[in-house]
Formats: structure tokens, C-alpha cells, sequence
């Protein structure tokens, strides 16, 4: 079998998913079994069978083995494999028996995360190369011995963060190297999903034809529960990371990429709860995380809730974030929807409110005209960036419709001296694509009458994106509390 040097095959990963680990092993001109890569495969429910799927189609590589605790998907593999080749590959509930086998080049382990360095470790000690799904490792020190062992051994380890190989990664590096956006500080890592909400239930006998015993492996002994097991064992600290470790894992690692740092962080702060009925999960369904380096470098990872991605992911509006927050720096991008026929406070309405109290309009406001002049005192230049009953903008900055635009919003919390005596009121300054339309506009206070005003005016609140009904679309929401 000819291969490339690891040189050559990392300058090669540059199509996503496996593909890209198969596309440096063999010369392209070359298809015969002889020179084909043996590969097997462990773990092939969920993404496992789309590497299953992808494998098979690449004519480099043949599937010679499956791996898998649940009969009933080493099945499904089995079929899809022999569609799609002719051929019919070894079936094993054992990964063991697929590290001995030393006609198998590589392996692909998809399996729950618990699993991952147990089975890479010894597979790339045996001399086998791997591709192994995110997170690398289930606990920090696993991924150490990860990477001694294939340096040990001169193998070949690809990480399931393909993300890092696309096209669109490939420029976006192009575009950092040039300087243009000067010396990035800060990146933000986001996510936006619901897995929706299991009721617990009863432990139970494990289904016909599944190892349970090998399936838990490594992990507490326990009972069946069909909650812990296919698709949600994610959820629970002994197999898997949350949606922090899983698909927040391609987040991090852009985000960490982009910031140019490769040490570890300082200083972590994190911030998690549950929002749904506790029960059926261990780890929080939301999460705000903020990592700290040496050189004052920070990345920000944070999750919304109720938010649905849609329209070649963007964010919907009706999203509120899941913390609250005081004094905050806000940059957002959202783009209104042309609606020709729709006229004043009916044109892409939405906004943000800050605190879930002071809301900063967004209004298709484009060549606004004034039909109703009883707005013109809050409206003389539109209504998107007015602060809403309070005052409109110092001009109208708005694009046309279905064009990206910005806010950026420094909102600065009343402040109190130790007697509880206001010294300083709430400020909001709002700048539209750039340019300053509210500067340090002094918000007013809760009424007096109101009971525990200041109280109110004390506390912190959500972030809330408006849903008036108008496919307005977010996009690259940036929060950074202030002190």
C-alpha cells in the first residue's frame, strides 16, 4: 500500500468528515483492493453510520469490519455496506478482536464518549491509525495519553473536528493572516438547540440483542434505563460531556483557532442550570463559559434557550438568553425582511430589549416616510434604533431591506452608594451600522409608586429578542458583561 507522509496527509484534510482522513493514505489513481485501506469501524449508531455511509462510497477504502453492542445497528450497517459495495464486512460486539486483526489499517470510533481513549489508545499502540469522533477524550488527562500514545508510535490521529478542514475555515484563515481585522482579542463561541425533554422513566430490562454490560464498560455498573442509552447518554456525566462537550466542542475549537492561542486558559468561569423539569439529564441544558489566558485573550461560549435556528442557520426572533446580565456591551446583527406592502410599525418589526425592560427598535425604516404624525416626535428619522416610547434616532442609519445591519449597544446600570442613594442613572448609547444614534441617553427610573422600584432598578435581567410576527433573522450576537 503506497502512503503519504503525515506531512502529506495533513496538508490533504481538507473535505470534511472522514473522507478527509481516508484522502491521505493512498494514491488517488490507485482503486484495487490491494492497495484500498482496511478500515473497521466501532460505534455506528447516529454519526457513526454517516461515516459508515461515507467510507463506503470512497473507492480508497473498504469497510472490512463493524463494531457495535446493539445487534439490530451492526444489522443496519451490515445491509447499507453491502448496497452500496457488494461486499459484506466482519461483524463483532468485541472492538478487541479488530485491534488484533493486523490486515485492519485504520479505525473510526464513533462510539459514547466514555469509550473513546479506551479504544484509541490501545488501537494506535497496535499500529493502527484512527479517526476518532469530538470530544477526543472524556476526561482532560485521557487526551494526554491520546497524543503521547500516537507520537509514541507514529500514527495517525484525526479529530472529529472536521469543521477545521472546510473551505469556508480555509478563507477565513486567509483573512486573519492578512491583518485586516487587526489583533483579535476576543472570539465568542454560541449555540442554539433544544433536545427537548424526556420523562424519566423506570429502569427496565436492556433490548433483545444488546450488550449492556460492554456498552457501559468503563462506567458505574447500573440498571437499563432507556433514557441513558441511544442518542441521550449524552446527558449524563458517565458516558458523555452535554451539549458543552459535543456539539459545543466545533464550537470551541473555531473559536480557540481563530483567537491564535495554543495554551491552555488561566481562568475558567462557568455558569449553567436547567430550565426544564429536572430528571432527564446531569448536565445543565444551558451554559455561559468564559476562558481566560495568559495573555488577556478571552473566549466566550454561551447557549440561548427558546432561540430556533432556521434559514441557513440563523437565529429566529422570540429568543431570550438564558442569563441575565448588568452593565453589558452588545453587538448583534440582524437583517429585515422586505415587505413592499406593509406600511410604518407593520415593516420588519422586531427589537432588543435590554434587560427584558428598554427595547432598541428594528424596523424596516428605509426610505421611512411619515404617514401618521403623531410618531413624528419619537420618528423624525424612523423608528429603527429609536429606544421605544422614549426617543427615536439622532439619524436614520437603516439599510434596505434583506441587507445585514448592526447594533452595537453599551448599556451601563444605575449605580447606588452604600445608603442605597442613586448616584448615577442607567445610560444606553446605540450605534447603527456604525454610526452613534443614541449617546449615553439617560434612561428613567422605575416609578416611585412602583412597588420595590429601586430594587428593580438593581437587579439584572435577560437579553430578549422581540417576535412581532416578521421573519426578522439574527446573527453573530456578541454579550460582554461589564463590571
Amino acid at each position: 500500500m503506497k502512503r503519504y507522509t503525515r506531512r502529506r496527509f495533513l496538508s490533504t484534510t481538507t473535505a470534511g468528515t472522514v473522507a478527509a482522513f481516508l484522502g491521505g493514505y493512498v494514491d488517488s489513481a490507485s482503486s484495487s483492493p490491494n492497495d484500498q485501506i482496511a478500515v473497521a469501524l466501532i460505534g455506528i449508531n447516529g454519526i457513526g453510520m454517516y461515516h459508515v455511509r461515507q467510507i463506503a462510497a470512497n473507492r480508497l477504502a473498504r469497510v472490512v469490519a463493524l463494531c457495535d453492542v446493539d445487534d439490530a445497528v451492526l444489522a443496519r450497517g451490515v445491509r447499507r455496506v453491502k448496497e452500496m459495495t457488494g461486499n459484506t464486512p466482519q461483524t463483532t460486539r468485541d472492538y478487541r478482536t479488530i485491534i488484533d486483526d493486523k490486515s485492519i489499517d485504520a479505525m473510526v470510533i464513533a462510539t459514547p464518549h466514555h469509550w473513546h481513549c479506551p479504544i484509541a489508545v490501545p488501537a494506535l499502540l497496535a499500529g493502527k491509525d484512527v479517526y476518532v469522533e469530538k470530544p477526543a477524550s472524556h476526561v482532560f488527562q485521557e487526551g494526554r495519553l491520546l497524543v503521547d500514545a500516537a507520537r509514541k508510535n507514529g500514527r495517525i490521529v484525526q479529530h472529529g473536528t472536521q469543521m477545521r478542514s472546510s473551505r469556508v475555515t480555509a478563507e477565513a484563515a486567509e483573512v486573519l493572516k492578512s491583518g485586516i481585522l487587526g489583533d483579535i482579542k476576543i472570539t465568542k463561541a454560541w449555540n442554539v438547540q433544544d433536545r427537548g425533554f424526556a420523562k424519566p422513566v423506570s429502569d427496565s430490562n436492556p433490548p433483545a440483542g444488546v450488550d449492556y454490560d460492554r456498552w457501559l464498560g468503563p462506567a458505574k455498573k447500573r440498571p437499563f434505563n432507556r433514557n441513558r442509552f441511544h442518542g441521550t447518554w449524552r446527558l449524563f456525566r458517565e458516558y458523555g460531556n452535554g451539549d458543552f462537550g459535543d456539539d459545543g466542542a466545533h464550537d470551541l475549537d473555531m473559536a480557540a483557532w481563530a483567537l491564535g492561542v495554543a495554551e491552555h486558559p488561566v481562568r475558567i468561569t462557568a455558569h449553567g442550570s436547567n430550565v426544564k423539569p429536572p430528571g432527564y439529564r446531569e448536565f445543565p441544558d444551558n451554559m455561559n463559559v468564559s476562558f481566560e489566558f495568559a495573555d488577556g485573550r478571552v473566549l466566550i461560549y454561551e447557549e440561548w434557550r427558546d432561540g430556533q435556528i432556521i434559514d441557513d442557520r440563523l437565529l429566529d426572533v422570540g429568543t431570550t438568553s438564558k442569563r441575565n446580565f448588568g452593565s453589558v456591551l452588545i453587538h448583534l446583527e440582524f437583517c429585515c425582511p422586505f415587505m413592499p406592502t406593509a406600511r410604518g410599525m407593520q415593516r420588519g418589526n422586531s427589537g432588543i430589549y435590554v434587560k427584558a425592560k428598554w427595547e432598541v427598535q428594528i424596523i424596516d425604516s428605509f426610505a421611512w416616510h411619515h404617514e401618521n404624525r403623531k410618531f413624528e416626535r419619537l420618528s423624525k428619522f424612523g423608528r429603527c434604533g429609536g429606544i421605544n416610547e422614549m426617543v427615536g434616532p439622532r439619524i436614520n442609519m437603516s439599510f434596505p431591506p434583506l441587507t445585514w445591519q448592526t447594533y452595537d449597544i453599551e448599556f451601563t446600570m444605575a449605580k447606588f452608594d452604600d445608603s442605597g442613594k442613586k448616584i448615577a442613572p442607567a445610560m444606553m448609547t446605540v450605534l447603527h451600522n456604525g454610526v452613534v444614534i443614541h449617546d449615553k441617553y439617560v434612561l428613567p427610573p422605575a416609578p416611585p409608586e412602583e412597588a420595590d422600584s429601586q430594587s428593580k432598578e438593581r437587579a439584572k435581567g435577560p437579553i430578549f429578542l422581540q417576535d412581532h410576527g416578521n421573519p426578522v433573522r439574527y446573527r453573530n450576537i456578541w454579550v460582554v458583561e461589564r463590571e
